[in-house]
């Protein structure tokens, strides 16, 4: 049984699809979500080397770059707040932080039974370098069980789990079976 679903908001389309399957499975479970979304301010300012004369240019790149992130995050939230109050789904709260991304998913995935986000950008609103190894990066740290969905909406016929021999991935197969998200 699932009393707690943490949420990934990311603000691409990966995030509507984890929202509609997270209120889904807390509709079915009566559980409570929990929607973060975390920009990365650090990575946010990169915008690599600045030639003479183009720190103003790159400073523009700063800012518009924040206020994309900013209005992704704001749509995302907006998005999941109202789609919980469509579905009667217990929403109960919104962590909005700025730090490393990880850390934060790593740290609220500790007081929630499954994780869901999309399956790439989990928080990159388009800047992430690499986004496909974000998964790899929360499962060797830890988060589990994690559903992790496409972009667009399908029903849940099969679920991968990632099994390496060890204590946690036994662990962690026992904690999905023992979940249940889909009974029937």
């Amino acid at each position: 049984m699932i009393k707690r679903i943490l949420v990934g908001l990311g603000g691409t389309p990966f995030t509507t699809v984890a929202t509609k399957i997270a209120t889904e499975l807390g509709e079915m479970h009566q559980s409570q979500l929990t929607g973060v979304t975390v920009v990365d301010t650090n990575k946010l300012d990169k915008v690599g080397p600045v030639p003479a004369g183009g720190e103003a240019y790159a400073q523009r790149m700063r800012e518009r770059k924040a206020q994309i992130s900013k209005e992704g995050t704001e749509q995302a939230i907006a998005a999941f707040k109202s789609h919980c109050s469509e579905q009667q789904v217990v929403c109960r709260r919104i962590e909005y932080e700025q730090k490393d991304p990880f850390a934060a998913m790593i740290s609220e995935a500790r007081y929630n039974d499954l994780t869901i986000f999309g399956l790439r950008s989990i928080f990159d609103y388009g800047f992430t370098t690499d986004p496909d190894k974000a998964i790899i990066k929360l499962m060797t740290q830890g988060v589990r069980p994690i559903l992790a969905v496409a972009e667009t909406d399908r029903p849940v016929k099969k679920a991968i789990i990632a099994y390496s021999g060890s204590m946690e991935s036994a662990k962690a197969i026992r904690h999905f079976l023992h979940l249940n998200p889909w009974p029937g």
